[in-house]
């Protein structure tokens, strides 16, 4: 049946069918693409981009250093290098799926997975200049973003930090602009959403396909608009269906280490796992739709060059068309899925989850941050370190406080580091929080170390503003005199600030703060654990650190689902707002 129809219904059940009549030539192509691209094309991006930092004198790009980075001779060749890189994975990703949904719903032979590729490819030219551009910024960053379903083996996904999140949506003005302007991005996704088809199957160039793509949405908007929502419910439908048999499998799973336990087990992670592999094909029906709905509004005559004729089956097909070989296949899994089982039970059985507490700027969401009242809190609370930020006043008193200026806490329009400490000790920093605390005021590193002592470790994060200043000497100093070398950390965004803490006592345990790591850590020496923002933390990154025995905290988690995630992940410490309620998560896995 042809996907070439205009009554909603008939189109549907006309995509479903050609879909799953063309099933096999999905998966074996999506075998083939994310071999080559993760295999292949990714390594030798990755290689390549090692060469470069090289070249800079650099092995890993932190904090500041990536905009520097970006500026630079070396990361306009990046920027180039990356568009290419991005480019060709669009291409043998996207693009052969759209070349076989044109196959599959045309009822035509299917080409040889050589051939689709080899296509797919040719269409590099297509995408050269800022049309280009334009289609591999929504494809490969606009649409993981927004959430609609695609996301490339370059970016499986983005997201802004949520440090930036919780900075926006306490701004009116940039929530309500980026709430604007995410709807202003989603309404041209949808204007542009026919562009690749156009550039696979008309040859046509990126500007022109985007012009096209957008009269087609226009001409058809009611059709393209119901047909999105539904796409979007059947995917969401699915997905729940798969992701919630999952988890509702997985906590089966028991410790009995028995023979039955683990052939029983083995069929529950068995049918997880294919659940999962299920799931691999959601984005190819997602393409194979639109393709159709491309198809069923448009009149322009296809051209696609492709050889159809099958010579000689390619040994993924031969696999694929030997349904003993299958049975074979599947059958050798399921024993290797039952040893694994058998391993992971008796890993579980005795496995202890070892995660230290840090509760942010104190109890922060039972108290006013970076006071001794949320510091108070947070060893009710029973978490193990308090994070709190110092900086220096005016005249060199070092105090407790997170911002340059006083105005968010205090009301003052001053800048802390502009103030002396007689004038900072009369502002009120606790009625912002709540009546309750009215009088609470920014205490300094020495009040915070005698009212703590014994109580609660701390993690003193330095923040050096103003010039002239001597806060890692001073900081040191009390730490030494205070005699607390052993009951807490040192951590910074500065790199420099570390290696002025080490050179000045190496006692001193220090971590850096990073909100992205892109490289090789093992080049960031002299301290001695990392402190990662939670979205740019991996299992990856978990297990290099541990490698090279530096200890993993990551910050701010602040959603259960979440803590639970990085507890499993194997960190060694989770900074969160919701301490107590971090403590709590803990007790169910100890």
């Amino acid at each position: 049946m042809n996907c070439k129809k205009f009554r909603l219904e008939e189109k549907y059940k006309s995509t479903f069918t050609s879909f799953k009549r063309n099933f096999w030539s999905f998966i074996k192509y999506q075998i083939v693409a994310k071999v080559l691209v993760t295999i292949v094309l990714i390594p030798i991006f990755k290689e390549l981009f090692k060469l470069i930092l090289k070249s800079k004198g650099l092995s890993i790009l932190l904090n500041g250093v990536i905009l520097k980075f970006v500026l630079s001779p070396q990361g306009f060749i990046s920027a180039i290098l990356i568009t290419i890189f991005a480019t060709l994975v669009l291409l043998i990703e996207y693009g052969g799926i759209i070349i076989i949904s044109y196959e599959a719903s045309s009822n035509k032979h299917p080409s040889t997975l050589f051939n689709v590729l080899k296509l797919s490819i040719k269409r590099f030219k297509n995408l050269l200049g800022f049309g280009g551009l334009t289609i591999l910024t929504y494809v490969v960053i606009i649409f993981p973003w927004l959430d609609m379903g695609y996301h490339t083996s370059l970016l499986t996904s983005l997201q802004i930090p949520n440090f930036i999140r919780a900075y926006i949506n306490n701004n009116q003005f940039l929530y309500v602009t980026m709430k604007i302007g995410t709807v202003i991005v989603f309404i041209l996704s949808i204007g542009f959403i026919f562009s690749m088809e156009i550039i696979m199957l008309e040859n046509k160039s990126a500007l022109q396909a985007m012009k096209k793509s957008f009269h087609l949405v226009k001409n058809n908007f009611k059709l393209v608009i119901k047909s999105f929502v539904i796409t979007i419910v059947l995917m969401i439908v699915v997905s729940l269906g798969i992701f919630g048999s999952i988890a509702i499998s997985f906590p089966m799973i028991s410790l009995d280490n028995s023979v039955t336990n683990i052939l029983i087990n083995g069929v529950v992670l068995f049918l997880g796992l294919f659940l999962y592999l299920i799931s691999f094909l959601i984005i190819p029906y997602i393409i194979h739709h639109f393709t159709c709905l491309y198809l069923s509004v448009n009149s322009s005559p296809i051209d696609l060059s492709i050889k159809t004729k099958v010579t000689k089956l390619s040994i993924i097909d031969k696999v694929f068309n030997n349904k003993k070989a299958i049975k074979i296949l599947i059958t050798l899994s399921f024993c290797v899925v039952l040893v694994i089982t058998k391993y992971i039970l008796a890993d579980l059985a005795s496995t202890h989850y070892h995660v230290e507490v840090t509760a942010h700027r104190g109890s922060s969401i039972e108290a006013p941050e970076n006071t001794l009242s949320a510091i108070g809190k947070a060893i009710e609370n029973k978490a193990d370190f308090v994070e709190i930020d110092v900086q220096e006043t005016k005249d060199g008193v070092v105090v407790v406080y997170h911002d340059k200026s006083l105005k968010r806490i205090t009301g003052s329009n001053k800048k802390l580091y502009n103030t002396n400490y007689d004038e900072i000790k009369q502002l009120d920093a606790g009625s912002w929080f709540g009546k309750e605390f009215k009088g609470e005021k920014i205490p300094t590193l020495k009040e915070v170390i005698d009212y703590s002592r014994g109580k609660i470790s701390l993690n003193i994060e330095l923040k050096q503003r103003g010039k002239g200043r001597d806060l890692v000497k001073k900081v040191v100093e009390i730490i030494n005199n205070k005699k607390i070398v052993d009951s807490c950390v040192v951590t910074s965004l500065d790199y420099d600030l570390l290696k002025q803490v080490e050179r000045l006592n190496s006692n001193i345990k220090t971590g850096y703060i990073m909100f992205v790591a892109i490289g090789d850590i093992n080049s960031i020496k002299d301290v001695d654990f990392y402190s990662i923002e939670e979205s740019y933390l991996d299992e990856n990154f978990v297990l290099k650190a541990h490698l090279i025995n530096r200890d993993v905290h990551v910050w701010t988690v602040n959603e259960t689902e979440k803590m639970k995630e990085f507890i499993e992940m194997g960190v060694d410490n989770i900074i969160t707002d919701y301490d107590k309620q971090l403590v709590k998560v803990l007790k169910a896995y100890n």
